[in-house]
């Protein structure tokens, strides 16, 4: 009933709102009929007025009938469709050997696209996990060849100092502890950061604080922010662990805040030279009276101001640069400053490789491609006698063509499934042994742009 009605309605439209023309062949049909029935009920004695009255009344509605005439014709080319993939389902179960072929062919020729454009998409389209994270730069020193490099603390404080550009500046340097006092003494990973590293950044924590300025200086620096696995494995995800004593390096240290699943701070490679992000997160604490040009132990970021861009940004920083080299010659003469954006850093190193191995991947596919036409080609040649008595029997080429299109489809469906599958599959064995350039792959995982790639793949 409701399918009834929505068909109705569903014609109705057409010929309202699309202003569909009605058949006048049926029309005609239809008034003879009538004419017909009409001369019938006057041969029985009947007046003119009273028989055409009930010739229509015993017609019917001429408008559903022909509402009626639409519907059905609208259901041969979906019925067609039905039998045509019913059919291809047929051939594929009868041909196995061939249908396992052509589905394993497609299913690795897709699986291998669809898995290293998850590592493409993990780490160089998805955006950094960092509120407006387009607006969050890195600044090095730049060498006279152009190599960057890393900062003096001397330079940052000035940096920091005689910037407009920026709302926030912050400089972070690794480091590593001993963690005391739990069953057994562990060593961690950490990194000393100023007091605006995580405003930065817009971190918001899952306990806790960020480090409060006066906490950046030397003798009040005994603070701590915990990494969420450290807070969890050795601390037992303990909600009340802030305001808690704990011992780094055999100093007492007061936790203050835990920081978010997932958290991660650019390239871990390329900041701290190690596979694994920080645990423990301490205050830098710079002893501004005792600030050093010679040694370069810091990596800085900022977060460009509102309406600041980074092209003007730059164009500060190089002013700035101009004056130290005219204040401080010995140690930044012939030196600049370079403004890059996190996202470009984090990627630099990766770019390249990534992009030719999705290349490679992609003649991969090429040739699976190549070999399942192979197949379909000399399985057509084996069906020249089923498509002359299918033509015999008044199929159309354009019908055939479709039946073919069908069988096709179908198959790279089928590969398409097994191949998202077989992607998923990859990924999740390759996550754990990526090298440390693409940590950020880390958390690649099936989502709606790998469901779609798969499918354009697929199609294609």
């Amino acid at each position: 009933m409701i399918r009834r009605w929505l068909l109705k309605l569903w014609t109705r439209i057409r010929a309202t709102v699309l202003d569909e023309p009605r058949d006048p062949e049926f029309q005609a049909e239809i008034e003879e009929h009538v004419r017909l029935l009409t001369e019938r009920y006057r041969r029985q004695g009947m007046t003119a007025e009273a028989a055409m009255l009930a010739a229509r009344r015993q017609f019917g509605n001429t408008t559903f009938l022909e509402d009626d005439r639409r519907s059905m014709q609208m259901f041969p080319a979906i019925e067609s469709v039905r039998a045509d993939l019913a059919y291809a389902v047929r051939m594929l179960r009868k041909n196995r050997a061939f249908a396992a072929a052509a589905v394993v062919t497609l299913a690795l020729g897709i699986g291998a696209n669809t898995a290293i454009f998850s590592v493409c998409n993990a780490v160089l389209f998805k955006p950094l996990p960092y509120p407006e994270p387009s607006r969050i730069v890195t600044l090095w020193e730049r060498q006279r060849d152009g190599t960057p490099s890393t900062v003096a603390p001397a330079n940052f404080v000035d940096w920091r100092g005689a910037s407009r550009s920026f709302s926030e500046m912050a400089a972070v340097s690794a480091s590593s502890f001993i963690l005391d006092g739990q069953s057994e003494a562990s060593r961690l990973a950490g990194a000393n950061v100023s007091s605006s590293f995580f405003s930065v950044l817009g971190t918001r924590f899952t306990l806790g604080r960020n480090f409060l300025p006066e906490e950046d200086r030397p003798g009040r620096n005994r603070v701590a922010i915990l990494g969420y696995s450290v807070w969890r494995e050795q601390f037992g995800a303990d909600r009340e662990i802030a305001g808690r004593a704990i011992t780094l390096n055999d100093d007492s240290y007061t936790v203050v805040g835990v920081l978010p699943a997932g958290f991660q701070f650019g390239s871990t490679a390329a900041d701290f030279q190690t596979r694994s992000q920080p645990d423990i997160w301490v205050p830098l604490a710079l002893d501004l009276q005792r600030l050093q040009r010679g040694t370069h132990p810091l990596r800085v970021i900022a977060r460009l101001a509102p309406g600041v861009t980074l092209t003007e940004a730059q164009a500060e920083l190089d002013v700035i640069a101009a004056n130290m080299a005219r204040l401080y010659p010995d140690n930044n003469r012939d030196k600049g400053i370079a403004a890059v954006s996190l996202a470009e850093r984090v990627t630099a190193t990766v770019r390249a490789p990534l992009a030719t191995l999705l290349g490679a991947v992609g003649l991969v596919l090429l040739i699976a491609c190549a070999n399942v036409a192979n197949l379909l080609l000399s399985r057509a040649a084996g069906r020249q006698t089923e498509m002359a008595v299918r033509a015999a029997l008044g199929a159309s080429r354009g019908r055939l063509a479709r039946q073919l299109l069908t069988e096709s489809l179908l198959l790279a469906g089928i590969g398409g499934i097994a191949g998202f599958l077989v992607a998923l599959a990859v990924t999740a064995a390759l996550a754990p042994h990526l090298p440390p350039d693409l940590s950020r792959a880390a958390g690649m995982a099936g989502d709606v742009r790998m469901l779609v790639f798969t499918a354009v793949i697929s199609c294609c």
